[in-house]
């Protein structure tokens, strides 16, 4: 059966019912040399990349301040960080999740880690009460205005769960985060690649569309590479030990590396997890 989607010539013509403009006569060009199944992650036409993706039934999960997380699935606020679990510390006594949405990846590493204590910190009243059913100690709101109020080097380990990108100042954050973390405490940030095929390519061909969730998420206020992540965290007092990387794991991005020999492979990153340590000297 033919994919709704379909490619730019035979999806986006019909519905827009206008002659192409210069762009689209590169689409049209480019399209047969791409594959079908990365044509149709690129040539949506306007606005029907949202329909496909909602589910009706889960998108008020949550009913938020904002207009923008109203829109959101129950789910977006419900996911465990499995990777991220996996990097902190066996045994430590503090752990703070700051964006813990309603609290289950802090919950879980608890249970596995051994941690006495799990604070929270959520802009989002739905979901921060969701946490404080689970965490010792949840403060419901935004990090950017709110003062936490931890005594200085409370915490052995600080988690930023897809977070940072969401804030007007991320800088900012870090810097107010700091202080807060043991000199030999982890920092453990997860952060969308910019740097990818999906928006690179949608920024190509003049499709750039703002979607409900993952790198085009239209409440994302700030975007990055792994440079300028590097940038930010030693420019606000952190040292990187490691950087791991998720790779988006969809057939067009697999294709991709395989028909690149490994070329795009880096553009295929669809996150970083960064674990950093407070520098000694800042």
């Amino acid at each position: 059966m033919r994919s709704t989607r379909g490619s730019f010539v035979t999806g986006c013509f019909p519905v827009c019912g206008r002659p192409p403009y210069p762009e689209d006569r590169v689409a049209q060009i480019c399209t047969p040399l791409l594959s079908r199944e990365i044509a149709s992650h690129i040539f949506i036409p306007p606005g029907r990349a949202l329909q496909q993706e909602r589910r009706e039934e889960n998108i008020r999960g949550f009913g938020m301040n904002n207009p923008l997380y109203d829109q959101k699935e129950k789910a977006y606020f419900s996911v465990t960080r499995e990777e991220l679990i996996s990097l902190v510390p066996e045994g430590i006594e503090r752990l703070l999740d700051v964006g813990c949405a309603d609290g289950s990846t802090a919950l879980a590493a608890k249970q596995r880690k051994n941690i006495r204590e799990v604070a929270g910190i959520e802009f989002h009243p739905p979901a921060a009460a969701a946490a404080k059913e689970k965490l010792d100690l949840v403060l419901q709101g935004d990090i950017e205005s709110l003062e936490p109020g931890f005594p200085e080097s409370h915490f052995d380990c600080i988690i930023c769960a897809d977070v940072l990108e969401h804030t007007k100042d991320p800088w900012a954050v870090l810097r107010k985060l700091r202080p807060f973390l043991r000199a030999d405490g982890l920092l453990i940030a997860s952060i969308p690649n910019f740097r990818h095929l999906h928006p690179l390519l949608k920024i190509l061909f003049n499709r750039f569309e703002y979607m409900e969730s993952g790198l085009l998420d239209k409440t994302h206020l700030r975007i990055f590479t792994l440079h300028t992540i590097r940038k930010m965290f030693e420019d606000e007092g952190f040292r990187i030990v490691d950087v791991r990387r998720i790779y988006s794991s969809k057939l067009p991005f697999r294709l991709a590396r395989i028909a690149s020999l490994g070329l795009l492979r880096p553009l295929t990153v669809y996150q970083f997890i960064i674990v950093s340590r407070k520098k000694e000297r800042w």
